[in-house]
């Protein structure tokens, strides 16, 4: 006789490298399919995680979470780490002679861009989450749930 899935709510924090870290914690969890999820409490990364758990628990049960999970998390990976400004790196690789960084331009520039947030500017509306989230997130699903 199978053991009987213990009913539990889950809050997920956030947290860029914690959202990975729970990806892992949650795929364990459901593989061994001892829980019943009844609700998921979430921000940031955690939301993203909750997100796809949820598609995949209304689409295929434990399996379904675990399979959803993997590819929110690929699709991540696919995304490459890049943000509103491009590959960062390609940047570091151009303007690698030290003294170009003591210059009074650059030193502008840099207070320039710290004393703005991403959020604010960001005048191509560019959101390299919105294309991992809308393939990895049935929000019909969610909504649903």
């Amino acid at each position: 006789m199978a053991a009987k899935r213990k009913p539990v709510c889950l809050a997920l924090q956030g947290g860029g490298a914690h959202g990975a870290f729970q990806w892992g914690v949650l795929d364990r969890l459901l593989e061994a399919d001892a829980l019943d999820v009844r609700a998921v409490t979430a921000a940031s990364a955690g939301a993203m995680n909750a997100a796809a758990l949820i598609t995949g628990l209304e689409r295929g049960g434990a399996e379904g979470g675990r399979e959803a999970l993997d590819h929110l998390w690929r699709e991540v990976n696919q995304s490459g780490g890049r943000n509103v400004f491009g590959d960062s790196s390609v940047w570091s690789k151009a303007l690698t002679p030290d003294w170009l960084k003591g210059t009074p331009m650059w030193q502008a520039g840099q207070t320039l861009a710290l004393s703005m947030s991403p959020y604010s500017f960001n005048p191509f509306n560019l959101n390299p989450l919105r294309r991992v989230l809308e393939t990895a997130v049935d929000f019909e699903a969610l909504r649903a749930s």
